[in-house]
């Protein structure tokens, strides 16, 4: 996933598997709710809820960040 700043405060445009989105959701709101719930990407999955296992890893501007306890204030 890589981000881009969208126009509106709290939007933003993260580039997921080449495509852009347009998304404007909770900033607290954990990154892997956004991608399942919001945008209904379900490729990531929801494991021990508490960064341990991997299962919701993503590539976060080309780190791998465990996305159930990283909020969306953290793409930027």
């Amino acid at each position: 996933m890589e981000t881009r700043q969208g126009n509106l405060p709290g939007t933003i445009s993260p580039n997921i598997n080449g495509r852009e989105h347009e998304i404007d959701v909770d900033p607290e709101a954990p990154i892997l709710l956004v991608l399942r719930d919001t945008l209904g990407i379900s490729g990531t999955k929801f494991g021990c809820g508490a960064a341990l296992c991997g299962a919701c890893t993503v590539h976060l501007d080309s780190e791998a960040t465990c996305s159930c306890s990283t909020p969306r204030a953290f793409c930027r």
